[in-house]
């Protein structure tokens, strides 16, 4: 994505890679991952392709102690909610133009 002139990396790691990517006009973002996902949703997910016998890890610090034994640690919910009223607040509101019409 880097030879991509037309896109900005905004969030990456070494363990993931990048993670949310705009166009530099900010008309289109692209996010890796699902923050939009409640407690439960890959879980049910990995469950059910767990049952169908594909290989694939467990999902990593989703489970306390990544023991599938163990509740889910639901620490994203705060950080989806911000992500997406930034977004709103930036990339729609401030380029949005504001009439008052009584």
């Amino acid at each position: 994505m880097e030879k991509v002139f037309e896109l900005d990396v905004l969030a990456d790691s070494l363990e993931t890679g990048a993670s949310i990517i705009v166009s530099r006009d900010l008309k289109q973002i692209f996010i890796a991952g699902h923050p939009e996902y409640n407690q439960e949703t890959l879980a049910g997910e990995y469950l059910r392709d767990y049952e169908k016998g594909l290989d694939q890890e467990l999902p990593k610090n989703y489970y306390k102690e990544d023991d599938i034994r163990n509740s889910v640690e639901m620490n994203w919910r705060g950080h989806s909610h911000l992500l997406f009223a930034n977004w709103i607040n930036y990339c729609v509101y401030q380029i949005t133009p504001y009439n008052w019409i009584f």
